[in-house]
């Protein structure tokens, strides 16, 4: 099972920014987060709510974008005048035609430029373009230079080029972003694991019965606790610019360096808890299967691309551990402690601050990590 969490690309060449890339957020993926059941699938940390606004359609109707909540938005800063905005209107034009129906809504936020651009040019454009999904204008003067500026504020970057396109989940989170346009595809990639997860709420979690469906829980729970922990305490750290710092390649190599090396002692921690829970009290006593589970996973690693320096340290660091373990007392004996050091260690933060951050930093992993012993418990039928 591959599933890839995937941070958002902002950098594009587009209207009013010629040749320029806009430091907002760079690529990087971590693989495997847990789906939790919602009414959404698991949302990148980094998304943010956006703000809430009214404008006018061009027929004269009040749109305001909370009204808009459990659908999924694409929406679309763009004006009459932008070449590389026309050049996205047959897509988005099949876009409305395709998925509206499945609670798509593609919104447009006209910026003008200049005084002789009016509600009926626009109106005559969208006609002479095809465009039947909904775009916006001012209420009176000014209204859509103020909305892409709390926009702007809110992703933490000025909207200064169009078209710049934001996907906007059933919730009302800002998911995933562009600068510059983008295909057909390249949307429909993007919004529809938004688009076609509405009723995953009403899912029932599966039990733990056997060692596949265990393999499962280890791989996809570790991923989620690394994933969690990591980016909360970057975002943290980092305050409301924290999404600026993905467009620095240094960065970004540190953070995928401290992801796969927290994930690999999550990994082990989280697969010598569960046997160790097992054996005391299933008396599951097949406890050789820990190293061939743990192996499995790494070696699954492989094809997401997990450096294998880390795989073989893994390996190294898991055959060390598992010939000191006591089965007996691990699962009560503060068995996540190695992955909550590993956060603290790997971490791309000056040191200077974990220091002052350090039991915050450990705390913050331990309850995740509880989360995760209560669900196994829940879930467990050996």
């Amino acid at each position: 099972m591959k599933i890839l969490f995937i941070m958002s690309i902002f950098i594009a060449i587009s209207c009013g920014q010629k040749d320029k890339a806009y430091p907002t957020q760079k690529s990087a993926t971590i693989q495997k987060p847990v789906q939790l059941p919602s009414s959404q699938p698991q949302r990148p940390d980094y998304a943010i709510k956006a703000p809430d606004f009214t404008l006018k359609t061009v027929d004269g109707r009040l749109f305001k974008l909370s009204e808009n909540k459990g659908k999924v938005i694409l929406l679309n800063f763009w004006g009459t005048w932008c070449g590389p905005c026309r050049r996205e209107i047959p897509d988005f034009n099949k876009l409305h035609k395709k998925y509206r129906k499945n609670g798509l809504e593609i919104v447009g936020i006209t910026l003008k430029r200049g005084s002789y651009e009016t509600t009926k040019s626009i109106s005559n454009f969208m006609e002479d373009w095809e465009m039947e999904y909904t775009i916006l204008t001012d209420i009176e003067d000014y209204e859509t230079q103020m909305v892409t500026a709390y926009f702007g504020r809110a992703i933490g970057q000025p909207i200064t080029g169009i078209p710049t396109t934001l996907i906007i989940d059933r919730d009302g989170y800002i998911v995933k972003g562009y600068v510059g346009p983008r295909s057909e595809e390249v949307f429909f990639e993007d919004f529809k694991t938004y688009l076609f997860s509405m009723f995953k709420a009403f899912i029932p979690k599966k039990k733990i019965k056997n060692l596949d469906e265990l393999e499962h829980f280890i791989q996809t729970k570790s991923a989620w606790a690394t994933q969690v922990t990591l980016y909360n305490y970057l975002k943290t750290r980092m305050g409301t610019r924290y999404v600026l710092h993905f467009d620095n390649d240094e960065f970004m190599s540190s953070v995928n360096l401290a992801k796969w090396n927290i994930y690999s002692v999550a990994l082990q921690d989280l697969t010598f808890f569960t046997f160790s829970y097992l054996k005391v009290n299933f008396n599951y006593q097949d406890i050789h299967k820990a190293n061939e589970i743990f192996n499995k996973i790494l070696d699954d690693e492989i094809s997401n691309k997990m450096p294998l320096n880390i795989i073989d340290e893994a390996r190294k660091s898991f055959d060390e551990r598992l010939d000191k373990i006591n089965w007996d007392v691990y699962y009560q004996d503060l068995p996540f402690n190695p992955s909550a050091l590993s956060l603290y260690k790997w971490a791309p933060i000056a040191d200077e601050l974990k220091t002052l951050d350090r039991k915050i930093v450990l705390n913050s992993m331990i309850l995740k990590w509880d989360v995760v012993k209560q669900e196994f418990k829940d879930l467990i039928q050996f």
